[in-house]
């Protein structure tokens, strides 16, 4: 105990150096400094009671391909019910359904990397559009097999933030119309790790302690080839959906967890609202429910660290402490909730032990 107090010590004043001879920099990858977070912004969950209480019924789903698959961040079923998966490595496997619940072996159909295919979804003509998380907006033809950019850059002719670069391009969803909505999470880049993938966790963790709120919300017109960016100055922008009547989107904002409505019809068209805030935890997916509703898959449950994130100089040690044993480690969770375009919540299901 007592030497690892002095490990502590050390790391304290070496961190203590660092900021008062070259400010609260952070570290690789991001770049800057550590930024004040607006109020507004800051996290404020709601505790696990009431509807929101800790129950077991993800314990019962059914399991698929456990240990074949690692990091699939979506999963998206074509017109002939085939299944659609990429990996954190930049591959995109299918399966063939046997029965009502489950499905034949995984089959390796293409490569989409170097980087990571993140949220995806298919088009009208069965083209399975990616979020790629360093290369922008992508397609994967299914008749060829060819990976195609759709944007990497947005549109000179956007309203905001014209010519800027796509960074981290995170989830999709496409209208009636065909337009293409995606979000972007951050500024910050995602770059390989040393185990052989792009780490889009490193670059959550960075924006979270830099405090980068610098999360869009894009569009992109299949017919003009036009990227519009919609809105701006998210805290990590996420999960994306097209509401069932098509008069709005639905935004997920992981760090302020809050989920946003974005008009596209009506008296309202080109605003952004909060739909729900201080939801349980912190909100990553969001996708449509058969009863009108939408279901929200939440990455992780409120943490002790939330406290520190509005003073600069907390975050800027935990940027600065060694990835492997002096951070905090993250607990297995497992937990959905289901939201209405008026703002409730009603319904989860969860698994604390992440099983």
């Amino acid at each position: 105990m007592r030497s690892l107090r002095w490990i502590f010590a050390v790391i304290a004043v070496c961190v203590s150096y660092r900021a008062r001879h070259f400010g609260l920099s952070m570290p690789y990858p991001s770049f800057g400094t550590v930024q004040t977070i607006p109020q507004h912004k800051l996290p404020t969950p709601s505790e696990l009671v009431g509807q929101y209480a800790p129950n077991e019924i993800l314990k019962g789903v059914t399991k698929l391909f456990e240990g074949r698959l690692q990091g699939a961040e979506s999963a998206q079923v074509c017109k002939s019910g085939t299944l659609w998966l990429p990996d954190k490595y930049g591959n995109v496997f299918t399966s063939e359904p046997d029965s009502k619940r489950t499905y034949k072996d995984l089959q390796k159909v293409a490569y989409v990397g170097p980087s990571r295919p993140l949220g995806h979804v298919f088009d009208a003509n069965d083209n399975l559009v990616i979020c790629d998380a360093s290369k922008g907006l992508v397609m994967l033809e299914q008749a060829t097999g060819k990976v195609v950019i759709l944007a990497s850059q947005v549109s000179d002719d956007s309203p905001l933030d014209p010519g800027s670069v796509i960074n981290y391009a995170n989830d999709a969803d496409i209208a009636k119309d065909g337009t293409i909505y995606f979000t972007t999470s951050s500024d910050i880049p995602v770059v390989p790790n040393a185990f052989g993938f792009w780490d889009t966790y490193a670059t959550f963790t960075a924006t979270m302690l830099k405090g980068s709120v610098t999360g869009r919300l894009l569009s992109y017109s299949p017919k003009t080839k036009k990227t519009h960016v919609l809105a701006g100055d998210l805290f990590y922008a996420n999960g994306v959906v097209v509401a069932h009547d098509q008069s709005f989107l639905l935004v997920v904002e992981t760090m302020s967890v809050t989920i946003h409505k974005y008009w596209l019809k009506g008296p309202k068209k080109g605003q952004m609202e909060v739909c729900i805030s201080s939801l349980p935890g912190f909100p990553d997916g969001i996708s449509h429910s058969e009863d009108g509703n939408y279901w929200v898959a939440m990455a992780g449950p409120n943490q002790p660290f939330v406290k520190a994130l509005p003073y600069r100089f907390l975050r800027f040690i935990f940027a600065w402490l060694p990835k492997l044993g002096l951070q905090p480690a993250t607990k297995a969770y497992g937990m959905v909730i289901k939201v209405s375009e008026y703002g409730c919540s009603f319904a989860k299901a969860r698994d604390y032990c992440g099983r």
